[in-house]
């Protein structure tokens, strides 16, 4: 078992990618090195073997990365999953499982696996703001950005309570192709986290990857982010940008990598990279 350099064991994450695609660990780069930073974790793209990883190593948390663990084949693992969850544990459905699921087998799935009334919303990008009312796990996190813009699935008919970031009425669409537009829609969320039974149940809708999400998915597994997240790869960061010193990263190579795309928003007044 993997420790902390204190000796203390790693938290291990088990997670769960049936039938995944071969671009996934490219896409998600950010959030395997965030999560293999504070955490022993496990990939399984089996059913069978995902089903006994769940007992053998008794993870922290489950992430479920792929729409194919919503297929009815798979029905004897879901139930375990919910089971693990019911238990204790908790369950993020995170990835692109979003991306890949269609609207009725959502819907079917999150009322016949778990036993809620929530459906498939609506899928456009805005700025989402942090929800003042989320869960206590996720409260008093500062690596929680207050507001981002996110491409999303939202989920209709999740409580107040439950949903993680929100819109306002400041929402509008944002969009190359289509005008802009009120979006602000109370009765649906991008991000959710509820219990379920004395666990519990997130849900990520970011389709893009999304590294504001990254430290998301880390308060929902209840990781450490003493030291916030590398814009650039997810590890822990202990360096800030110079100039704005709002944006961190773990390395001055990450730092330079990122210079081109994070020079014209840079709040700062320097024109010297970092520092």
């Amino acid at each position: 078992m993997s420790a902390n350099t204190d000796g203390r064991p790693l938290p291990s994450v088990l997670i769960i990618s049936l039938n995944k695609e071969p671009w996934f660990d490219d896409m998600y780069i950010h959030l395997l090195s965030a999560l293999k930073a504070r955490a022993s974790v496990t990939e399984t793209t089996k059913s069978a073997e995902a089903s006994s990883k769940i007992t053998d190593l008794a993870p922290s948390a489950i992430l479920i990365t792929t729409a194919d663990f919503a297929a009815r084949k798979h029905r004897s693992l879901r139930t375990k999953v919910v089971e693990y969850a019911k238990a204790g544990g908790t369950v993020v459905l995170c990835g692109v499982f979003c991306s890949f699921i269609r609207p009725s087998d959502f819907d079917d799935f999150i009322r016949s696996t778990w036993s809620l009334p929530w459906k498939f919303g609506e899928y456009h990008r805005t700025t989402f703001t942090l929800n003042p009312m989320r869960h206590a796990r996720l409260q008093n996190r500062s690596d929680l950005s207050t507001s981002y813009s996110m491409k999303a699935v939202q989920i209709q008919g999740v409580p107040p309570e439950a949903a993680v970031y929100i819109t306002t009425r400041d929402s509008a669409l944002e969009s190359h192709v289509f005008a802009s537009e009120p979006v602000h829609n109370p009765g649906q969320a991008p991000i959710f986290f509820a219990p379920i039974g004395d666990g519990f149940l997130g849900y990520i809708g970011d389709v893009n990857a999304e590294t504001a999400s990254t430290a998301v998915i880390l308060a929902m597994c209840n990781l450490t982010s003493d030291e916030l997240i590398c814009k650039v790869c997810g590890k822990v960061a202990r360096q800030k940008c110079g100039r704005c010193v709002s944006v961190r990263y773990c390395s001055r190579e990450c730092q330079v990598q990122d210079w081109k795309t994070h020079k014209p928003v840079c709040g700062g007044s320097s024109s010297a990279v970092g520092a």
